[in-house]
């Protein structure tokens, strides 16, 4: 896999629209239970994003010997010319680009919080 390929939505993901979005709900809210909510749903963008790496079926095993049309082919089909955010090309799977997400979220919600922690609320 080339590398170079994930450099542009590692910094547009994670440091870019992970940073607005705390920025912005710090900005709002000054509140450390949102953004340690933030935190949360970074770990579970995380999760989401990087739980199902490998090859196999969706349902957990694998069917020897089966070919043909299956729902897992039909939703990739199906998201394979859908932006989640303008300007990342399409060619990028949705779980990777979730997976910085959810690591931009983590980061700038622990940033906010070891930085400007006696100013929350």
């Amino acid at each position: 896999m080339n590398l170079t390929r994930l450099l542009k939505p590692l910094v547009r993901d994670t440091g870019v629209i992970g940073g607005v979005t705390v920025g912005l709900v710090y900005g709002l809210t000054h509140s450390g239970a949102v953004i340690v909510g933030l935190a949360g749903l970074g770990i579970l963008c995380i999760g989401v994003g990087g739980g199902t790496t490998g090859h196999g079926s969706g349902s957990g095993f694998a069917v020897l010997g089966r070919t043909g049309h299956d729902e897992s082919s039909e939703v990739s089909n199906m998201t394979r010319h859908m932006e989640l955010w303008p300007g990342v090309s399409s060619d990028m799977p949705v779980r990777v680009r979730l997976l910085f997400y959810g690591l931009g979220l983590l980061f700038w919600s622990i940033t906010v919080l070891g930085l400007f922690s006696s100013s929350l609320h």
